[in-house]
């Protein structure tokens, strides 16, 4: 299992491809759990704070990546935005000179057997959570929040060529990997009721199935299912620890008997 918190569409592109499809032999089935329109909503999450994580899956030069995020970018972006993209690109090498730099500095101050000590304290003293509450670091405001992942003006048949997901699904196709992607549902309401999704959406998710089926990947929406309650829920819209086995029983009884079932054409 490859877990990311605050995952992207380009995460899970890299993930495929880096980690995943090099694999000998490759896994049969890769599920993909994703949220409303994350699946063409290339620069969601790659930007700000979320740049170093999407730098940490590269391999070197990704071309298909900057290609990508730099169509979208030139799309989205005001002239200003753009001109920064520009001076300053996702670049791999910032990993690599991260790395360097902190070796440099551990040994300007630690013994080699004080490094992880040094190191993790760095960590605590510097993580998001410590720093000052009016820093201005709150990346879900600026990428809109819930409402950034269900943009209403998101048209699935303008995205698609521009969004990773085609890449996915080539990559799938040419591994023999059978795809699974799962719509998971938000928390609901106090009184039960799904949360507030904006009109388009379920024309976009209908036009999203009938893309990936096409494809020959599947597509589970469980959005809609009265058996998950509100009582799976934590705090936000991620499923409370001590309700994984439960969950994780429903969602196998969906998935589960799709995996048996011959697999769709291509």
């Amino acid at each position: 299992m490859l877990t990311q918190p605050g995952a992207s569409s380009a995460i899970w592109y890299l993930m495929l491809k880096n980690l995943v499809a090099v694999q000998a032999p490759p896994p049969r089935t890769v599920i993909i759990f994703f949220r409303d329109r994350q699946l063409t909503l290339p620069m969601h999450r790659t930007a700000g704070g979320y740049r170093p994580t999407t730098e940490t899956f590269m391999r070197g030069p990704e071309p298909v990546l900057a290609e990508v995020l730099q169509t979208a970018a030139r799309r989205q972006q005001p002239r200003l935005e753009r001109l920064s993209q520009a001076v300053y690109p996702v670049q791999w090498r910032r990993e690599a000179m991260r790395d360097k730099i902190q070796s440099w500095a551990l040994d300007a101050v630690a013994s080699s057997a004080e490094y992880g000590n040094v190191r993790d304290g760095a960590r605590d003293i510097f993580k998001l959570q410590s720093l000052r509450q009016d820093s201005g670091l709150d990346f879900e405001v600026q990428e809109g929040g819930q409402k950034g992942m269900d943009p209403e003006d998101h048209d699935f048949s303008a995205a698609v060529p521009r969004s990773f997901l085609p890449r996915i699904i080539d990559l799938a196709r040419e591994k023999n990997i059978r795809l699974v992607f799962f719509r998971v549902k938000r928390k609901p309401t106090s009184t039960g009721q799904p949360p507030h999704e904006s009109p388009t959406l379920p024309a976009y998710v209908r036009e999203l199935r009938a893309y990936v089926e096409a494809g020959g990947a599947l597509l589970v929406d469980e959005t809609r299912d009265a058996e998950v309650t509100r009582d799976f829920y934590g705090a936000d819209d991620h499923v409370a620890l001590g309700m994984i086995q439960p969950y994780t029983e429903l969602f196998w009884r969906k998935v589960g008997p799709l995996l048996d079932a011959p697999a769709p054409p291509r």
